[in-house]
């Protein structure tokens, strides 16, 4: 009976503390994930778009955020931050790695 309650006791801090530990950079608004596979049973089949449409009116942004399996994704809901994030922003979100062949020769 004492392992099982350690075993509970264990699994709850583990949850608490995967909850509400703060992050260093804040995720957009999105649906609240499940511990350990997050928003597996929240992301739609089919006519996904619909769904993502909904979410972006519920959460008030164009900017989702979904977790999955550990995995995060954001679903860009409008041309306006599509455009904000892909185009006037790449510079800080695209890189490529060293190219040791152009630098040694």
């Amino acid at each position: 009976m004492t392992l099982l309650s350690l075993v509970i006791v264990l699994l709850g801090l583990c949850v608490y503390v995967s909850r509400f530990k703060s992050s260093k950079f804040p995720y957009p608004p999105g649906p609240k994930p499940l511990p350990i596979i997050g928003n597996f049973f929240d992301l739609p089949k089919e006519r996904d778009y619909e769904t993502y449409y909904q979410w972006s009116k519920e959460f008030r942004s164009d900017i989702i955020h979904v977790r999955t399996l550990g995995k995060s994704t954001i679903i860009l809901n409008s041309y306006k931050a599509v455009t904000n994030l892909l185009e006037r922003r790449s510079s800080i979100y695209s890189d490529r790695p060293p190219n040791v062949m152009l630098h040694e020769l």
